[in-house]
């Protein structure tokens, strides 16, 4: 086998998010931490050992071969639906989302199987994605997928997840050279429900099925407005508080662990809503070079790496990868600015959790294979789909 090296710029900015996540993972979490287990690093030292298991599979998909990972890639897809379905016959319900099963979260690892099948699919027949879609060849495989894990997470009520899968999946196709007029349908039909559910007020968009969501709507619309119904202003209280700490952040913070907004007035400061915590003790100014700075460079060295990749398939893969992670941080940055609806979806690599964090560790070590394949004399595997 011979050696190879990766891209050292993504590994270093991701060595600096990884960092900044602790940090803040702790600071964000101690208040809630103290109260519930009478620790302050409880939940700190549990994100420190899902850190070490992800960088166990991180290294896998550092050496694991791409040919095999492209040959394999149908098989793996369906089975990471085992765990999706689990979910919904013995899994367990968190914040109204039944997503979890034996304290694990399939969704967020059943994206990146989604992204291989399809970067597998692209890459076995190129010419008809960037021509006239064939119903028959290229597009029946992955739509059938791509429809499929989205309506099993849907089912599960994890729609922001949902949200982040059809983005990236679409902006893939769109770079993959897909004319966009294919992607026009769906794309009005988005637009025309977030058109509806400005035009609805709040009593409106509950009385026709909303529930909870439809109340987390209602808040992000009149978020401030005490005059909405008692279950929209309860809902309201997650945006209220999350811009009330990004806003007492100003310009230069209030200093790191001095957040007064984690103090049990904003729920899940270390999860859904830690850029809230982070931009109160930063302040604008210095969130830019600890946390926007490593961050997008991140990004763009995994967008480099998708546009100079050797082969179709691994180009697509790290392109689809770095969509993932751009996609949902752009989600999380927008839902604590209360520029989208409460989703429940973490920041990642900063966040808390087990599942996210792990799932966004094996893609930056996809990324890394992806940079310098592992050479191992073999012969390249003809996939035929």
């Amino acid at each position: 086998m011979r050696k190879s090296t990766f891209d050292i710029q993504l590994f270093i900015a991701f060595l600096l998010v990884m960092v900044v996540g602790v940090a803040f993972v702790y600071s964000a979490s101690y208040p809630s931490a103290l109260i519930s287990y009478n620790d302050e690093q409880k939940i700190v030292v549990k994100q420190v050992y899902a850190i070490a298991i992800g960088a166990v599979f991180m290294y896998i998909a550092r050496i694991i071969s791409l040919p095999w990972l492209r040959k394999n890639s149908h098989p793996m897809m369906l089975l990471a639906y085992i765990p999706l379905i689990a979910v919904l016959i013995i899994g367990s319900n968190r914040g109204g989302n039944q997503s979890w099963v034996f304290g694990i979260q399939p969704s967020e690892f059943a994206k990146i199987f989604l992204i291989m099948v399809m970067a597998a699919s692209i890459a076995a027949h190129p010419g008809n994605v960037r021509g006239k879609l064939s119903w028959s060849s290229w597009l029946t495989k992955p739509f059938v997928y791509f429809l499929v894990t989205i309506a099993l997470i849907a089912k599960q009520g994890d729609f922001g997840t949902v949200i982040i899968i059809v983005i990236a999946g679409g902006l893939l196709l769109v770079l993959s050279g897909m004319k966009f007029r294919y992607l026009g349908v769906p794309l009005l039909g988005v637009v025309g429900v977030v058109i509806a559910v400005f035009l609805l007020g709040p009593i409106a968009v509950r009385s026709m099925g909303g529930g909870q969501r439809g109340d987390r709507i209602s808040a992000w619309l009149h978020t401030f407005d005490t005059k909405v119904p008692a279950l929209v202003r309860a809902a309201a209280y997650q945006p209220e508080n999350s811009l009330i700490a990004i806003g007492s952040g100003r310009l230069f913070g209030v200093g790191f662990c001095q957040s007064r907004q984690k103090w049990l007035y904003l729920p899940e400061p270390q999860n859904d809503y830690i850029f809230s915590i982070m931009s109160e003790e930063l302040g604008f100014l210095l969130l830019i070079p600890v946390f926007f700075l490593p961050y997008l460079w991140m990004l763009f060295r995994g967008y480099i790496i998708g546009i100079t990749a050797q082969d179709e398939f691994s180009s697509t893969l790290a392109l689809g990868i770095t969509l993932l992670l751009a996609t949902q941080a752009f989600v999380n940055i927008a839902v604590a600015m209360n520029l989208l609806p409460c989703m429940g979806v973490t920041l990642p690599l900063i966040s808390s959790g087990g599942s996210s964090i792990i799932s966004c560790m094996i893609m930056i070590g996809l990324l890394l294979n992806i940079s310098a394949p592992i050479k191992r004399g073999e012969k390249e595997l003809k996939v035929s789909e």
